[in-house]
């Protein structure tokens, strides 16, 4: 279960999800406020993506980020999650890649994220209340 996508077995880019992610009653094994599991497959990546609501969970495969990152290091880059609701859950399982970082919410409003361009992505207090969002598909 995640707030973008619950499984990836491909590429994900320059996307963002702003929900919050709750599977309380444990019926899910992988949890994340982006993704679930980024699954175990020939060319799997996600980059240049984040997420900002809180995940509660009540498995031991709940994050912030990624709820299981089953790729090598080096498949997520640049990726945030937002740190606020989710400062005592780690932002993915297993440790070890270190394409994901946690920001508050205050630093995704203060200015795009490293990696992100300013030609795919928008900033403005007055848009998606002050988060990222994407110029082709900007939030009314």
């Amino acid at each position: 279960m995640g707030g973008f996508a619950g499984t990836n077995s491909g590429t994900i880019q320059n996307c963002y999800a702003l929900g919050d992610v709750n599977d309380a009653a444990g019926a899910t094994t992988y949890v994340g406020g982006f993704l679930g599991n980024n699954a175990a497959a020939t060319g799997v990546a996600v980059g240049l993506s984040y997420s900002i609501g809180a995940v509660k969970g009540s498995g031991t495969n709940v994050a912030a980020f990624v709820g299981i990152d089953s790729e090598p290091a080096g498949s997520i880059t640049n990726s945030y999650w937002n740190t606020d609701p989710n400062g005592s859950i780690p932002g993915y399982y297993p440790s070890g890649d270190t394409g994901m970082t946690g920001m508050t919410k205050a630093a995704f409003k203060s200015g795009l994220p490293g990696g992100f361009s300013s030609m795919i992505w928008g900033q403005n207090s007055s848009i998606n209340s002050g988060l990222p969002y994407l110029l082709v598909n900007p939030p009314s």
